[in-house]
């Protein structure tokens, strides 16, 4: 394994550890019940004082539903891509790896989203629909981070047009800055609950980069061999 590749994939599990540990923390310290109907919230003080400067704004959260439509498209035309190319080479070892992969830490991400979605770590700041809801980690964030992010990395597998890379490359970054920073504002997450879909989305994209790196790596050796 190269230096690169190293250094990436520690950090990228040193950051899931984090994200593991953070969850604890989030979970466990200074919980109060500064939530709707007395519900109990992690680092409560915090929150709080976080969630009154910044107050709710509905619009902006209207705006982030409507926003967090075009990840998922991403991600479908991404699996619908990794189906088509198994069917028309008739093997998935053929399939290129960074589809499959893409397409494992797919599972991954739905796994957390579900998986956390039942425990219940934090609820929301406000009701809606006048129900209480799951809130941590913020789902938009932990979601659009992960997958217009990768979504950059792996196109360039597939293409060397310049002009591509760099407007597709605008376009996942502004729209990531978008998501996060208007959800954020909206009110309808605690502070806490952004920060942990960016912990753990980061450690899935180091991770992600990580394996890429090794695949390639791998590729190189077996090309110098073979010459």
């Amino acid at each position: 394994m190269q230096k690169k590749s190293s250094i990436y994939l520690y950090v990228g599990l040193g950051l899931c550890l984090v994200s593991v540990l953070y969850t604890v923390m989030v979970m466990s310290i200074d919980r109060e019940n500064i939530g709707p109907e007395l519900s109990a919230i992690g680092f409560s003080t915090l929150n709080e004082a976080i969630f009154t400067a910044i107050g709710v704004h509905m619009s902006l959260y209207t705006l982030t539903e409507i926003l967090g439509f075009i990840p998922l498209g991403v991600a479908l035309a991404y699996l619908v891509f990794g189906i088509v190319e198994w069917v028309r080479k008739k093997s998935l070892k053929k399939v290129d790896f960074s589809l499959i992969l893409l397409g494992i830490f797919y599972v991954v991400l739905a796994f957390l989203y579900f998986a956390l979605d039942k425990i219940r770590v934090n609820y929301r700041p406000v009701l809606i629909n006048g129900a209480l809801e799951s809130s941590y980690p913020s789902t938009h964030t932990m979601l659009t981070t992960f997958i217009m992010i990768s979504s950059m990395m792996v196109l360039r597998r597939f293409t060397f047009n310049k002009a591509v890379i760099i407007s597709t490359d605008i376009i996942s970054v502004l729209l990531t800055v978008v998501i996060v920073t208007c959800r954020f504002l909206s009110g309808v997450h605690w502070f806490t609950d952004i920060l942990g879909g960016l912990l753990i989305a980061s450690s899935l994209l180091l991770t992600f980069k990580a394996f890429l790196l090794i695949n390639n790596d791998l590729g190189s050796k077996a090309v110098v061999t073979v010459k």
